[in-house]
C-alpha cells in the first residue's frame, strides 16, 4: 500500500526537493502548501500518512499547523524540518522526529519507513 504525504513549507524548492525524494520512495504526495493553516486544512482534506513540516513559516507557523492537527488528531505523524535546531525542544512530545534542513532531508524515506 502506497504511503501518503502532505508537506508543508514557505520554500517552494524545498517542497520540490521533499517532493521528488519521496517520489522515489513510492510514496504519494497527496498536497503542498506554505503555512500552518493551510497544513492543517490539508491534513483534515486529504488524511494523509504523514505530515512534513516546516516551522518557520509566515502568517500561520509550523507551531500553529501541529497543535491544529494534532486537535484533528492525536496520532498524526508529523516530521519538521527546519533550518534552525533551537526549535527542536519546543517541538518536543508533539511530532516524530525533527530534522535539520537541507542535510538531513535525504535519510526522510528511511524515517518516514521507521515511524
Amino acid at each position: 500500500m502506497e504511503k501518503t504525504v502532505i508537506i508543508v513549507d514557505d520554500n517552494k524548492k524545498i517542497i520540490e526537493a521533499v517532493s521528488d525524494l519521496l517520489i522515489k520512495y513510492s510514496f504519494k504526495v497527496l498536497g503542498t502548501g506554505t503555512d500552518g493553516l493551510e497544513a492543517a486544512n490539508l491534513y483534515k482534506s486529504l488524511k494523509p500518512d504523514y505530515v512534513i513540516m516546516d516551522v518557520e513559516m509566515p502568517n500561520y507557523d509550523g507551531f500553529y499547523g501541529i497543535d491544529e492537527i494534532l486537535k484533528i488528531d492525536s496520532d498524526a505523524k508529523i516530521v519538521v524540518m527546519s533550518t534552525d535546531e533551537k526549535y527542536e525542544q519546543k517541538t518536543d512530545g508533539k511530532v516524530k522526529r525533527f530534522l535539520v534542513k537541507p542535510h538531513e532531508i535525504i535519510s526522510l524515506p528511511k524515517i518516514l519507513n521507521s515511524i
